[in-house]
């Protein structure tokens, strides 16, 4: 049987160092603890170093191990330290925006060369995401560029341990009881064990069979739920009687409502006016919404049931006329009346009044139950100031 191929850590850093080599903005590559950048030798910039700040991990799945590695990444280069000529201005100005950019380019260069080229050697990015943070040195070299953190994820290893044979040896442990305890050596010789653990036995059993019966399916038959089992329909039953009193279990719904006087009769699916809400309580005393003698009743007036012209006292009154939604309104005249003037509320619009159809001009008077139709050019909320 072919032994599968494993990517060790040596290889890893091996495809790290292929693309600093190839990558051509890329002049140096090092591996280790940061600590140890330049100190065996000066780094060609810009460099990509490879390090460890995070754990790795190995995931064991049915004989099988995944390894997961965590990964430092950086890309640096060094800060231009030649004077800037907007030093001359207050401005100290150097490279280091460039530099950061340049070494983030990089990075996005090298995530795209993992998820292709490594990708088909089975080398992956486990993470979700990729932070990155910006990073910068204040020693002699001045360097700036990114840092970032990757989860690598290589293929499964399913190896067999590469042992030279022989056998497990059995470990012989030196442990001793002392007599006076019940021992597995003495147990079969204790009767009275014996029967106390067969009787609990037989005693916890009572009633279990070993059958796999299980639920397959449930029907409900009034406030009774049957429950079948495998080997037996209606298996055994639950009564919801107790906890559904007063409640019906059919499935009653309203269809329908109309308006008698103050009374809304609702029709539902198995009944015309099975219930009814008198709004007797909720109508307002009309009367008393319009005893203002002289004054002016502002705002939308809703009228429920027929007004008599007698409750009425107030001689001036001003409606509100939305003409939003629609350009044309029609409304009728509770009594003889007469419209002195119209104010605009919202917008400026050009009015046309019809008392049954003809124009009217203001202060004519108009008969109790004519139609009155309000027209306007343009949307709009004006005043109809009105009087009897």
């Amino acid at each position: 049987m072919p032994t599968p191929q494993i990517t060790t850590i040596n290889q890893l850093i091996g495809y790290f160092k292929h693309f600093a080599d190839n990558h051509p903005q890329v002049n140096d590559f090092g591996y280790g603890q940061t600590s140890e950048i330049g100190k065996s030798r000066e780094m060609q910039f810009p460099y990509l170093w490879v390090t460890h700040r995070s754990p790795s991990s190995i995931a064991l799945q049915n004989r099988t191990q995944i390894p997961t590695y965590s990964f430092t990444f950086i890309f640096a280069d060094r800060i231009n330290q030649q004077e800037n000529y907007l030093n001359a201005l207050g401005y100290n100005s150097d490279n280091q925006q460039e530099t950061i950019s340049d070494c983030k380019s990089l990075m996005d260069d090298f995530l795209i060369y993992i998820q292709t080229s490594l990708n088909e050697v089975g080398v992956t990015i486990d993470n979700q995401e990729v932070s990155f943070e910006v990073t910068s040195d204040e020693t002699t070299d001045k360097v700036s560029g990114v840092m970032f953190d990757l989860r690598i994820k290589t293929k499964f290893i399913n190896c067999t341990t590469p042992l030279s044979g022989g056998t497990i040896p059995t470990v012989n442990y030196p442990y001793t009881t002392p007599s006076p305890f019940l021992t597995c050596a003495t147990v079969t010789g204790c009767t009275s064990l014996q029967n106390f653990v067969t009787s609990a036995i037989d005693e916890a059993l009572t009633g279990i069979t070993s059958d796999n019966f299980y639920t397959t399916g449930t029907s409900v038959n009034g406030n009774i739920i049957s429950y079948n089992r495998n080997d037996l329909m209606s298996a055994y039953t639950v009564d919801l009687s107790s906890i559904l009193s007063g409640v019906s279990t059919e499935n009653f719904y309203t269809t329908g409502a109309t308006l008698n006087g103050n009374t809304i009769s609702f029709n539902r699916n198995d009944l015309m006016s099975a219930y009814t809400i008198n709004l007797s309580t909720l109508s307002p005393n009309l009367s008393g919404y319009f005893q203002n003698t002289g004054g002016t009743i502002t705002g939308n007036v809703n009228v429920v049931g027929t007004i008599s012209a007698t409750t009425i006292t107030a001689q001036n009154e001003s409606w509100v006329i939305e003409l939003m939604d629609g350009l044309t309104v029609d409304f009728y005249a509770p009594y003889a009346m007469k419209i002195n003037s119209i104010s605009n509320v919202l917008n400026s619009p050009s009015i046309a009044l019809f008392d049954d159809g003809a124009s009217y001009t203001l202060t004519n008077t108009i008969s109790i139950g004519s139609k009155i139709t309000v027209s306007a050019n343009t949307a709009s909320v004006i005043l109809l100031n009105a009087a009897k």
